[in-house]
């Protein structure tokens, strides 16, 4: 190859290599004599901290939405905490006794002469407040499955015809320490509490 074909690739290159406008602007004013202000470095200290918030907002952000994707659906706010997730999660079961409910086994004209026919209940009923159960006329119950166990599902009906179920389980560990829950599920009210180690649910409609 020519020395001169050596110096076209050379004046090729750099006349390729053109400055950026801002680079000209600088240049054109060092040259006339003019003070030119040197761009200000970005701060390594701000960029941290631009990268810590940002981080912050995604961890606060993920954990919003975990929150909101375990507790169960229908829970009113107050019921907080994993024990009452629990007892919110069995009101799940029990609206779906309420609405599929079977034969009467037993009959009775009030709770306690329903109860006491069933033996087979490894907890002793607990006869709810007279307050709870004002203006509900007792039609009978049967054994039921709640949280695997042998439950009792007691049903009634108030003064419009509608149907009221009372169920009760014994309640598990996991159950012992919850506070009452009240849900609203597929237009049914459930409210749910632990009274002498029995979960005491009542359903009606909403």
């Amino acid at each position: 190859m020519s020395p001169r074909k050596i110096d076209d690739h050379f004046r090729d290159y750099y006349e390729s290599r053109e400055p950026s406008a801002e680079a000209m602007k600088r240049l054109l004013a060092v040259a006339a004599g003019e003070s030119v202000e040197k761009p200000a470095p970005r701060s390594l200290k701000s960029s941290r901290g631009a990268l810590l918030a940002v981080a912050a907002s995604i961890t606060v952000a993920v954990l919003a939405g975990l929150l909101l994707v375990s507790r169960p659906a229908g829970v009113r706010p107050g019921a907080e905490g994993p024990v009452s997730t629990a007892l919110a999660t069995l009101g799940h079961e029990a609206a779906d006794r309420h609405l599929h409910c079977a034969m009467t086994e037993f009959h009775g004209s009030d709770f306690a002469a329903v109860a006491s026919q069933m033996s087979k209940l490894d907890f002793v009923p607990v006869l709810p407040g007279s307050d709870e159960l004002a203006g509900l006329t007792v039609e009978g119950g049967h054994y039921c499955m709640l949280d695997g166990r042998m439950a009792l599902h007691l049903y009634m009906t108030d003064g419009h015809g509608s149907r009221v179920s009372v169920l009760e389980v014994r309640a598990g560990d996991a159950l012992m320490a919850s506070h009452p829950v009240r849900q609203e599920l597929d237009g049914l009210r459930v409210s749910l509490s632990v009274s002498r180690n029995v979960v005491v649910a009542f359903v009606r409609s909403a």
